[in-house]
């Protein structure tokens, strides 16, 4: 009796493994960026975050952003340079041709249903910014999916992003684990985002009408 207890627990126990990692997989479809990060981590094998030798974290942390703001600045500055050196060339070859069709003044309010799609279309991922992660998210959406599409559409008329969707973790990371892990040149960074801002980057792709 209780062996075969213990045979039914071990059967159930192997077909939810293999139900998770097969939903698992499923959900990434035929990213084949994310297929091998999958593998690593349902081996544990885990990438490490390697930092340069610091006494606080505020402060290193502080560093790593004056970098990357002073990257961004730098290549904006060079973009600037060659648009200014190229605008001679670009105002020769401009079309002569007025714009005479109706201006974009505002966006039409997104539907419950354009919502519905794009939640339930998008991965299953969460940041740890998340108060409520995705798997959680697409089971209930059709309880919250007023409160959500409000949400959007009040940001719509507004023009105006809450501040709290506009937050990112980000992970510094070595390039090549052979560099030196001091020098701020050899490190990038991967930013991880709340669930709502890649919903958000996604109504970017709905064919908006002209309001």
């Amino acid at each position: 009796m209780f062996q075969d207890t213990c045979l039914k627990a071990s059967k159930l126990l192997l077909k939810s493994k293999k139900d998770y990692f097969s939903t698992k997989i499923s959900e990434i479809e035929h990213d084949q960026k994310q297929l091998p990060r999958l593998t690593n981590d349902l081996m544990g094998n885990r990438r490490k975050v390697i930092l340069p030798s610091h006494n606080d974290e505020k402060v290193l942390a502080d560093k790593f952003c004056e970098f990357f703001v002073g990257k961004i600045s730098a290549i904006r500055d060079n973009l600037t340079a060659k648009n200014d050196a190229s605008r001679y060339n670009r105002d020769t070859m401009r079309a002569d041709i007025k714009f005479e069709g109706e201006p974009l003044r505002s966006l039409s309010p997104v539907s419950n249903d354009e919502l519905r799609k794009i939640i339930l279309a998008a991965p299953t991922k969460s940041c740890e910014l998340d108060s409520l992660p995705t798997k959680l998210l697409k089971p209930c959406v059709d309880h919250l999916l007023p409160s959500i599409t409000d949400i959007v559409n009040t940001s719509l008329s507004e023009q105006c992003v809450p501040l709290s969707f506009k937050q990112a973790v980000v992970r510094p990371l070595l390039k090549k684990p052979s560099l030196d892990k001091e020098c701020s040149k050899t490190t990038d960074q991967s930013p991880t985002y709340l669930s709502f801002q890649r919903h958000w980057k996604r109504l970017s792709t709905v064919d908006w009408k002209i309001t």
